[in-house]
């Protein structure tokens, strides 16, 4: 039976002085998780910049919802051909970088603290779109300041952050354990030390639910074999569902708003430059408040009927009225709500799983609330936008189990298998990151109708949940509901 690892207060076989545990995870958490969220969050912030973009760029260049949706997913490509390359590198040269973070965070976290620690970096897509929300407002309403377009203005200010991270990275992130300077010595090797255990424990458990050699030897560790290695492309799978959904979510969000709250948009013929108009703006507008709808019509104001017709404006057409920059502004400003609701699922979904030391559940359960939330909204999004606005907000859970999903890998990859596989898993993601904004946006041209492309959204979340129940991993099914209950209760009595 193999030791546990030393308390606070507790002392050494060797008589020396005990590491305190909880002080190590804060220095890691100081000194690396806050690095790594921060990272997510800004390039996230720069990534999704387009989406708030579009409620501008949209009108002023005459993209119709294909070309919206297929230059959303453009670059991806780029992810998608070199992650693998990266990562591989990433192992030779010991230099963190973010095609490398999962794999960095492994070298210090043992397994059971992946979860943990990978949401909290997950938690940077989505605190991105709530700071970059109200930045967003601003930026666009800055529409015209110094020659520039608000949405000109968007991507020089929401750039600019991320160029200056990268190269601060460099110097700020250590290697590895031993070269932590942070810890002290005895700190370093009770990290190091803590961190093979679990991976042994892992390969050990690997080994009694599988058969093939390589995992029987304990654990995939050579780095061609993470690429052949069937538990890989499983979790490549539900990565390339999760993407599918999260940057579909994520690029469509304002414009699905805009949808909500002022009906349905014309569309534009790039080469005839035709106004397609929708059908009259129904009724059911007018259940959302008076003065919210006199904002966002960009033609009226306070207290006048609204058009049934919207114009949608050409580049021959004047700039654009005060009212329509606020109308940008106040759309960008509601997409912080139902991301706000994505981070606190994040952080409540992988504090429990934690304490319980359950995961199948606390994964799959997320994404079938998702899955059920983006068919009602669908369902709704036509004729109850309050009720499509409240089934989004639902639907955020979808970012619960990310770090849950994210930590599995490390169950049975370890060196430079981990992080070949771990950029295999995301390179297939981002596949996904260029089929979903292109596939709403397709979906919605053919249909004129955003309904259709949120229901395929909940088809392929169902798919995900379905998939990630049945994840044959090592560890994953954790303990019964009974064991979950008493853990639980354990928690509570302890506060």
């Amino acid at each position: 039976m193999e030791d546990e690892p030393l308390k606070a207060g507790q002392k050494s076989p060797a008589g020396q002085p005990a590491v305190d545990e909880q002080a190590v995870m804060r220095k890691l958490n100081h000194n690396i998780l806050w690095i790594f969220f921060g990272m997510t969050m800004l390039c996230w912030l720069d990534r999704t910049s387009l989406a708030f973009a579009a409620l501008q760029l949209n009108r002023k260049l005459g993209l119709s919802e294909v070309e919206y949706g297929m230059g959303s997913s453009i670059f991806f490509i780029g992810y998608s051909l070199f992650q693998v390359p990266s990562n591989m590198i990433l192992v030779r040269v010991e230099a963190g970088s973010f095609p490398g973070m999962w794999y960095h965070l492994s070298l210090f976290y043992s397994s059971q603290d992946l979860g943990l620690a990978y949401s909290y970096v997950a938690l940077g897509s989505a605190v991105s779109q709530v700071v970059g929300a109200p930045l967003a407002a601003a930026l666009l309403s800055l529409d015209g300041c110094l020659g520039l377009a608000g949405w000109q203005w968007l991507f020089v200010v929401e750039g600019l952050p991320t160029i200056c991270l990268g190269l601060w990275m460099r110097s700020a992130l250590v290697e590895s354990p031993a070269k932590a300077h942070f810890l002290t010595l005895e700190e370093r090797e009770w990290v190091q030390t803590r961190v093979a255990r679990s991976w042994a424990a892992n390969a050990a458990a690997a080994a009694n639910s599988d058969s093939e050699s390589s995992t029987a030897a304990g654990g995939v560790s050579d780095t061609w074999s993470a690429v052949s290695n069937w538990r890989v492309w499983c979790l490549a799978s539900v990565a390339l569902l999760e993407a599918i959904v999260k940057y579909g979510i994520v690029y469509w969000c304002p414009l699905l708003i805009r949808s909500m709250l002022m009906g349905p948009a014309p569309l534009v013929r790039p080469m005839t430059r035709e106004l397609k108009h929708e059908a009259p703006l129904p009724q059911r507008a007018m259940k959302l408040p008076r003065a919210l709808l006199s904002m966002v019509d960009t033609g009226t104001s306070l207290g006048v009927e609204r058009s049934p017709r919207l114009h949608l404006q050409g580049p021959s057409d004047p700039e654009p009225s005060p009212m329509a920059n606020a109308s940008s502004a106040l759309i960008a400003l509601l997409t912080a709500v139902p991301f706000g609701s994505a981070a606190a699922s994040t952080l409540l979904v992988a504090r429990h799983s934690q304490a319980t030391g359950e995961k199948r559940l606390h994964a799959t359960i997320p994404l079938g609330i998702a899955a059920i939330s983006l068919g009602a909204m669908a369902l709704w999004i036509d004729d109850y936008p309050m009720l499509a606005f409240l089934a989004m907000l639902t639907a955020t859970c979808f970012w619960g189990p990310s770090g849950i999903i994210s930590s599995l890998p490390a169950s049975f990859l370890k060196g430079s298998a981990a992080a070949t596989g771990v950029a295999l898993i995301n390179s297939v993601a981002n596949i996904g990151g260029m089929v979903g904004p292109a596939l709403i946006g397709a979906i919605k041209h053919h249909y004129n109708s955003y309904m259709h492309a949120i229901m395929a959204l909940a088809g392929v979340t169902a798919t995900a949940c379905v998939l990630v129940y049945n994840l044959p991993l090592p560890g994953f099914r954790g303990p019964p509901l009974r064991s979950m209950a008493q853990a639980s209760t354990g928690i509570e009595e302890e506060n």
